[in-house]
C-alpha cells in the first residue's frame, strides 16, 4: 500500500481500506492501531486552490487546543496530522473510531432493532445519559470557538463499549483560523436538522453557520433521544438514518422554516397519539425546548438569541444523570426492553400510554430497517449503562466544569395577546381624552382648522398603530420574560409617541397648508399681473 509523509515529519504506511464516502477513503495505518488515514478522492478538489484551502484549514485545526481524547475516551475524530504526496496535501490522520453505531440507532425503539440488541434492558435514563454526552461534546467544541455546521446524524457515533458520543467528519466543521482570521465555512448540510436561518439559503456555501445554528440542530437530536425518536417538526415522524445525506444545495424544510412544532405551540399539525407529550419531560427540559422551537416564520430570526445553548442542555441533563434511576419513577409494565422510567411529576406512565396508542392504531408504519447489526449482547450479560464523563474536561490550559447544577432559567412562554391588547387600548385612549386639546395645539401651530372629531380619529389611528408596532417589537422578549408585568409600562411610551407623532403630523400639515396657501397666493399674483399686462397692450 501507499505511504505518505505527515506535516509532523512522520511517515505513514497505509494498510487495508475500512470505509469510503463521497469525499475520500479511510484506511488503516500499519503498526498504528489507534489512528486511521483519510485520503481525499482524486476528483474531490475542483481546483488546486481548493486543495490549498483545505490544507490551510487542516493546519488551522491542528493549531486549535482541542483534544480528541478526554478522560481517556475518544470524543472527536479531530485531525492529528496532515498527509502529503509529492508536496501536495492528500489527506489527514485522525483517531480510529471502532463503533459503527449512529445516534439514530439509539433513538429508535422498535422491537428487534439495534438498540434492543445492544441494550436488552434499555430505559429512558440511557437516552438522558446519551443526550447529556452529546450536549457535553458540542459544548466542548463551542468553548473552543469551533462551529460544527453539518450535524448529520451519520456524523454522531455512539460508542457503547466506552459509553461515549463521538463526533466525526470534523474536517467539514466551520472553522476560523485563530491566527490569520481566515474563515473556512461548512459547505454541506442536512435540511432535516438545519436551523431556519440556514433553511432559506439554497446554496449552503452562502449560509452563515453559528453556534446558534448548532444549538438548533443539537436540540433536534436531543428531542429525538428523549421523545421516542419523534421529530419536533411536522405531524409525521421524519426518520433520520444512513440515507440522510448532507448536500450543498438544499430544499428548505417548510416545517422548520415555519416553526411548525406542535409540541410547543398551536400550528397546522397535531402531536401524534403515539408520541409522548412534551409535559412528560421535567419542567427545566421543557423550557429549553420551548425557547428553541417556539417561533413562527416571521419571528424565527428574532428567536435565535433565545435558543438553549449546549452548555445549558449539558447542565440541565446532568441534574437527571447524577440523580440516576432513584430520581425517576419506575413502571414494570413494559412490553420489551427495560422497565419504564419517567420523571416523577407524571401521575401515569407516559410510555404505557405510548405503547397503548401504538397497539390501538389501525395502521402503523413498519419499523425502520437497521443499517448495521452488531452481534447481539447476551441477555444474561447486558452491556453496562453508559457512564457520564468525569467532573471536568481539560484542554490544555482550559478546564470546563461539567457538574454545575442546573439553575431554572425562569423562561416561560406565554401568549402575546394581552401585550397587544393593552398597548392597542392605551394607544387609542388619547382619542377619547385629549381630542379637543389636540385641536387647540395643532391650530395654534398653523392654519389647520377641523372639527374635534377629526383630531380624535387621527389620535386613535396613530395611537392604535403605534401600540401594535411597539407590541410587535417587544413580543418575543415579553413571551419569554421572567417578569412580564414590566412590559405593560410601555403604555407610557405608546401614549407619549401617539401625542408626539400626531403633533408632528399636525405641524407638517400646517406647514403644508401654509406652503400651498403661499403657492396659491403667488399664482394669484402672477395671474393678476398677466391680466394687467394684457389689458395695457390693448
Amino acid at each position: 500500500m501507499a505511504g505518505y509523509t505527515g506535516v509532523s515529519g512522520q511517515f505513514y504506511q497505509l494498510d487495508k481500506q475500512i470505509a469510503a464516502g463521497g469525499e475520500g477513503i479511510v484506511y488503516e495505518i500499519r503498526s498504528i492501531s489507534d489512528k486511521v488515514a483519510k485520503i481525499y478522492k482524486a476528483d474531490h478538489f475542483k481546483s488546486e486552490s481548493e486543495r490549498q484551502a483545505m490544507e490551510r484549514k487542516l493546519r488551522a485545526m491542528l493549531s486549535f487546543n482541542i483534544q480528541p481524547f478526554i478522560d481517556g475516551k475518544l470524543r472527536l475524530a479531530w485531525p492529528q496530522d496532515i498527509l502529503f504526496e509529492n508536496g501536495k496535501m492528500v489527506g489527514f490522520v485522525m483517531p480510529s473510531v471502532k463503533s459503527r453505531i449512529k445516534i439514530f440507532d439509539i433513538c429508535r425503539s422498535s422491537p428487534g432493532g439495534i438498540r434492543y440488541k445492544i441494550y436488552p434492558q434499555y430505559t429512558w435514563l440511557h437516552s438522558v445519559q446519551y443526550a447529556y454526552l452529546l450536549a457535553w461534546v458540542v459544548d466542548y467544541v463551542h468553548e473552543n470557538n469551533v462551529i460544527i455546521g453539518d450535524m448529520n446524524p451519520n456524523n454522531i457515533i455512539i460508542d457503547t463499549d466506552n459509553s461515549t458520543v463521538i463526533l466525526i467528519d470534523c474536517d467539514s466543521f466551520d472553522i476560523t483560523d485563530p491566527k490569520t482570521g481566515e474563515h473556512f465555512p461548512c459547505t454541506v448540510g442536512l435540511p432535516e436538522v438545519l436551523a431556519p436561518e440556514i433553511q432559506g439559503v439554497v446554496d449552503i456555501k452562502k449560509a452563515t453557520f453559528s453556534k446558534d445554528s448548532d444549538n438548533f440542530s443539537l436540540a433536534i437530536h436531543l428531542f429525538r433521544l428523549l421523545m421516542n425518536n419523534e421529530s419536533p417538526f411536522g405531524g409525521v415522524q421524519k426518520d433520520l438514518n444512513a440515507d440522510s445525506k448532507s448536500v450543498g444545495q438544499i430544499t428548505a424544510d417548510p416545517d422548520i422554516l415555519g416553526g411548525e412544532c406542535p409540541y410547543v405551540r398551536e400550528c397546522s399539525y397535531k402531536v401524534r397519539p403515539t408520541s409522548p407529550p412534551l409535559s412528560m419531560l421535567p419542567r427545566m427540559i421543557q423550557d429549553l425546548f420551548i425557547r428553541t422551537f417556539d417561533y413562527k416564520q416571521r419571528t424565527a430570526l428574532k428567536n435565535i438569541t433565545f435558543r438553549a445553548t449546549a452548555g445549558e442542555w449539558r447542565n440541565a441533563l446532568y441534574k437527571i444523570v447524577i440523580g440516576g434511576q432513584a430520581q425517576l419513577k419506575t413502571c414494570n409494565h413494559n412490553t420489551y426492553g427495560g422497565p419504564h422510567l419517567y420523571p416523577p411529576h407524571n401521575t401515569q406512565c407516559p410510555w404505557c400510554a405510548v405503547e397503548k396508542a401504538a397497539n390501538s392504531s389501525a395502521v402503523m408504519p413498519p419499523p425502520p430497517k437497521p443499517v448495521y447489526t452488531p452481534k447481539p449482547a447476551p441477555v444474561t450479560k447486558p452491556v453496562p449503562v453508559p457512564k457520564t464523563v468525569s467532573s471536568s474536561y481539560s484542554a490544555g490550559s482550559q478546564t470546563q466544569n461539567t457538574q454545575t447544577t442546573y439553575t431554572p432559567s425562569g423562561y416561560r412562554t406565554r401568549s402575546a395577546f394581552w401585550l397587544y391588547f393593552i398597548l392597542f387600548l392605551f394607544g387609542v385612549a388619547p382619542a377619547f381624552l385629549i381630542g379637543q386639546d389636540m385641536k387647540t395645539w395643532v391650530e395654534a401651530m398653523g392654519q389647520l382648522e377641523f372639527p374635534t372629531l377629526v383630531y380624535s380619529i387621527a389620535l386613535g389611528v396613530v395611537g392604535g398603530i403605534t401600540g401594535l408596532v411597539i407590541a410587535h417589537w417587544k413580543e418575543d422578549k415579553y413571551r419569554y420574560s421572567r417578569h412580564p408585568f414590566w412590559y405593560f409600562f410601555l403604555v407610557i411610551l405608546v401614549q407619549i409617541l401617539t401625542v408626539l407623532i400626531t403633533l408632528a403630523l399636525g405641524a407638517i400639515g400646517s406647514l403644508l397648508a401654509a406652503f400651498i396657501s403661499a403657492i396659491l397666493s403667488v399664482i394669484g399674483v402672477i395671474i393678476v399681473l398677466i391680466i394687467c399686462c394684457l389689458c395695457c397692450r390693448n
